[in-house]
């Protein structure tokens, strides 16, 4: 006999984990969540990364007509050895980046500051990583030169994504950016606590489960097959959407299936 325990994402394909046992229905439940644990951890992920996200090669693997030779001094920094790229309305950045797995999560993070040598006191410019993954305005209004970090978590919708950082303000004097990086987060956006069932004194299998973190989880298909080929749903369960703390769930099966 199969368990399947499915969490189904709005965003993301189905994941699942099942198992094939000898044993009584109620065992078959209780190690599939074991079994489950072991896909999460140990389920392969591509490489991804930015090339030359410090600059420290210029404009290398960069396109859109990048600025990036000058040092932050240029621009109203500090240090005249650390050399940073502008992003203003004739000069913007824009990379393809490799190696995404689809419907896992990756977080965006960079460095940015007010050009503060010219330019307007408000300065904005737009960052995308296509199709649809992620768009974002930035903004820095007035103040001096000072790197603070902004960071932005986005779903791969495909193997390569193009990351774009366009200027939104007329002129040449834009926002100042650094340590560009994108870098992998989650594989599977729930966090199991425990999945365990027991069979209860009217041959019913009760089915227990909880998590410690949701994220744009929309529901639960708890499902079972005598063959492990052909499933059928015991019930769907709502998911919360998005959570941090520990949320508890539980379903009947009224009328299990033996084990052979």
């Amino acid at each position: 006999m199969f368990i399947n325990f499915n969490l189904l994402l709005p965003t993301m394909p189905v994941f699942f984990c099942w198992l094939q046992t000898t044993k009584l229905y109620k065992y078959a439940v209780k190690v599939s969540f074991a079994f489950a644990l072991a896909c999460t951890q140990f389920v392969p992920v591509s490489a991804q990364s930015v090339s030359n996200g410090n600059f420290n090669s210029t404009s290398t693997g960069w396109g859109c007509s990048p600025e990036a030779t000058h040092r932050e001094s240029t621009y109203g920094g500090s240090s005249s050895t650390n050399r940073v790229a502008e992003v203003d309305k004739q000069a913007g950045l824009c990379q393809t980046i490799s190696g995404f797995t689809v419907g896992y999560e990756y977080e965006l993070s960079f460095k940015c500051s007010r050009r503060t040598t010219c330019g307007p006191t408000l300065q904005t410019m737009d960052v995308t990583i296509s199709g649809n993954a992620l768009s974002e305005s930035i903004s820095r209004n007035g103040g001096g030169f000072n790197f603070t970090t902004e960071s932005f978590s986005f779903v791969a919708s495909s193997t390569s994504h193009t990351l774009t950082f366009t200027g939104t303000v007329s002129g040449t004097c834009g926002l100042i950016v650094d340590d560009i990086e994108v870098n992998f987060v989650s594989a599977l956006p729930v966090e199991l606590l425990h999945f365990d069932g027991v069979m209860n004194n009217n041959n019913q299998v009760e089915l227990t489960w909880a998590t410690a973190m949701e994220l744009n989880n929309d529901y639960f298909s708890i499902e079972r097959s005598q063959d492990g080929i052909n499933w059928s749903v015991i019930e769907e369960i709502k998911g919360a959407g998005n959570a941090n703390e520990v949320l508890n769930y539980e379903t009947t099966d009224a009328t299990p299936l033996a084990g052979s």
